[in-house]
């Protein structure tokens, strides 16, 4: 991330493409993982709104970059606009409008996130006492949303003073210095709200301490969303900052790290069943008798990834009846295998089911014998 010149376009092209790439990646890969767990049919609401978050995202990096690239808004008195010839001003407001819709996928992107973290956090809560305290706030950023968009269209009017070339009110039509502090508010307010929801459910939680790591880390990017929000506007509201970009970056920031933590809670289960499948051969267990020759050979017949905590809820399923016990460094979770035994022309078939023991995943081989 460039922090030392935060003024150049050129600097802030070479950057949103690079977290716009990343941000995409994720996506793309999100959407793969959750295809493959539940098929086509099996998405969840949340899904189709990062589809439509992807949109949205790529919008906004498209006007961003184009918003400064230009001349110039619609920042400048009637006496400088005097000495403008007729097509550097329609430059100026060809850049002004550019601003005004880059604003306004900005705020889309941000409460689109906000819609998808809620409706995971209403599965994550089913049954569970926080999830009145998701309907609450899934009131509260509706009406944010809604609150900024009126705080938009009320405090410069009429609404085309935001590409008027000079404009009746420089401050809020130009610079959209009203607008940034409901819009402040709302927005980061309710990215706090979302932060503290989860907590209670990560301590009462018994995770692996890989897992609290990841969820510890994607915490860490959340207040990052924050820090950022409270950026770029920090810009808009004081008076020196008022004609650089830099707001922009903390924009592009805000907007992408927000897109990363909606995402990398569900690609979880994909990055474990990677780390899995590339040290199978390690985790898997092959015995051979070499005194009667007798051999195992474990056969994958499907696979199917662990719930998360923080994705759905419902414990895993104990099976009382024990035969034999593999920790779970032994075999892959969530799999079954058919056990095939060559001696003396009898078979056997056996299944593995996984448990949760102490907090450690233990597995029962059920084994039914044909003489």
């Amino acid at each position: 991330m460039v922090l030392h010149n935060d003024t150049d376009p050129v600097e802030l092209a070479i950057e949103a493409w690079i977290m716009y790439s990343v941000g995409m990646a994720l996506i793309v890969l999100r959407m793969g993982a959750q295809i493959k767990r539940h098929g086509w049919k099996g998405l969840k609401p949340d899904d189709y709104v990062m589809c439509l978050t992807a949109c949205l995202y790529t919008a906004l990096i498209v006007t961003l970059i184009g918003s400064v690239s230009g001349v110039g808004g619609n920042g400048f008195t009637a006496d400088v606009v005097a000495t403008w010839k007729d097509t550097e001003k329609k430059e100026h407001i060809k850049n002004a409008i550019l601003v005004q819709v880059a604003e306004q996928f900005m705020l889309s992107t941000l409460y689109s996130v906000k819609v998808c973290m809620l409706l995971i956090y209403s599965r994550l809560t089913m049954g569970l006492k926080e999830r009145f305290a998701v309907k609450l706030l899934a009131g509260y950023v509706a009406f944010g949303f809604i609150g900024t968009e009126i705080a938009m269209f009320a405090l410069c009017r009429p609404y085309n003073q935001y590409w008027a070339v000079p404009p009746n009110d420089i401050d809020q039509c130009s610079f959209y210095r009203k607008y940034s502090l409901p819009q402040a508010v709302f927005n980061i307010s309710s990215d706090a709200l979302m932060l503290a929801i989860p907590l209670p459910l990560l301590i009462r939680a018994r995770l692996p301490i890989k897992q609290k790591i990841a969820m510890v880390f994607i915490f860490g990017m959340g207040l990052f969303v924050i820090i950022a929000g409270i950026m770029s506007k920090s810009f808009a509201l004081l008076p020196q900052n008022l004609n650089n970009i830099v707001y922009a970056f903390w924009y592009l920031r805000e907007s992408s790290v927000a897109v990363y933590v909606a995402n990398m809670p569900l690609l979880w289960p994909m990055i474990r069943a990677t780390v899995k499948f590339i040290t199978r051969e390690k985790d898997t267990i092959v015995s051979k008798d070499i005194g009667n020759g007798t051999g195992y050979e474990l056969k994958s017949r499907k696979m199917q990834s662990q719930r998360l905590p923080d994705e759905e809820t419902g414990p895993w399923v104990e099976n009382s009846s024990q035969e034999m016990i593999v920790h779970r460094a032994a075999i892959f979770k969530d799999q079954t295998f058919e056990v095939q035994v060559t001696e003396n022309k009898n078979s056997t078939n056996s299944r593995v089911d996984d448990e949760s023991y102490d907090g450690e995943n233990v597995y029962t081989v059920g084994v039914d014998s044909k003489s």
